[in-house]
């Protein structure tokens, strides 16, 4: 069933949700907030949806589903060098934290 929400107001509940260190909770309305973003038509919503999630999910121990979201948050950033670093640096760290030097390090450079 689609979320009635506005993405606004599910990002605004991811956020609350992790300052409250409820990170399966945030997962999940970060992930209801890209699919909202999506079916909006907003690619900028739906990469920083992805964004928190991969964090939301990494703090959850999901680490492989945290790197995906990375990843589908790069091709919503593409083009924009600003926006790949940054999500870049945050897949870089995450690599380095589980011991995936190689990995990390292509991250790091990009």
């Amino acid at each position: 069933m689609a979320e009635d929400r506005p993405w606004e107001a599910l990002l605004s509940e991811a956020g609350r949700l992790m300052k409250e260190r409820d990170a399966p909770g945030a997962a999940e309305s970060f992930r209801k907030a890209a699919d909202a973003a999506r079916e909006g038509d907003d690619a900028d919503a739906e990469r920083d949806a992805y964004m928190g999630r991969a964090e939301a999910l990494w703090q959850t121990g999901d680490k492989h589903t945290s790197l995906l979201c990375y990843d589908s948050a790069l091709k919503l950033a593409e083009g924009e060098d600003t926006l790949e670093a940054l999500i870049n640096i945050g897949k870089g760290f995450a690599l380095l934290s589980i011991g995936e030097f190689v990995q990390a390090e292509a991250a790091l450079k990009r």
